[in-house]
């Protein structure tokens, strides 16, 4: 199984999926995690899990539709985000799915439990159902 941390490590609202990596890789050992940039030629393994920092919300969040986020009008290149990156990938025909565990702005300890549980239960599913890339 592979989960791809996105974000920015040197952007403290964007920071924290990093932050939780050390976590994340000792409470999972048997998982791949690996780090990418959405602007760096990104395609993510369909079915793949995607953690990255999500504005607007307040908890814990996951998404398994990628037309669950709100469009939003371009005004530039600043604004070409992982929602965007992922659309035009489904667009194009290179992915078909993945989930995203979206994460607010800022955590608390409670927050970071629902992180562990949302990924065991994906886990666990992805163990029980064979037809589930890895």
């Amino acid at each position: 199984m592979k989960v791809y941390i996105v974000g920015n490590p040197l952007v403290k609202v964007d920071s924290l999926p990093f932050k939780l990596l050390p976590k994340l890789r000792k409470e999972f050992p048997e998982v791949r995690f690996e780090e990418a940039d959405p602007t760096e030629n990104f395609i993510p393994e369909n079915d793949s899990i995607i953690i990255d920092t999500v504005v607007g919300i307040d908890h814990v969040r996951l998404f398994t539709d990628l037309d669950e986020f709100v469009p939003f009008s371009s005004v530039s290149a600043h604004d070409y985000d992982l929602g965007l990156h992922l659309q035009l990938l489904k667009k194009l025909g290179k992915i078909i799915s993945v989930s995203i565990l979206g994460i607010p702005i800022s955590i608390d300890v409670s927050g970071k439990k629902k992180v562990m549980e949302l990924l065991h239960s994906l886990f666990n599913r992805s163990a029980r159902n064979p037809d589930v890339s890895s």
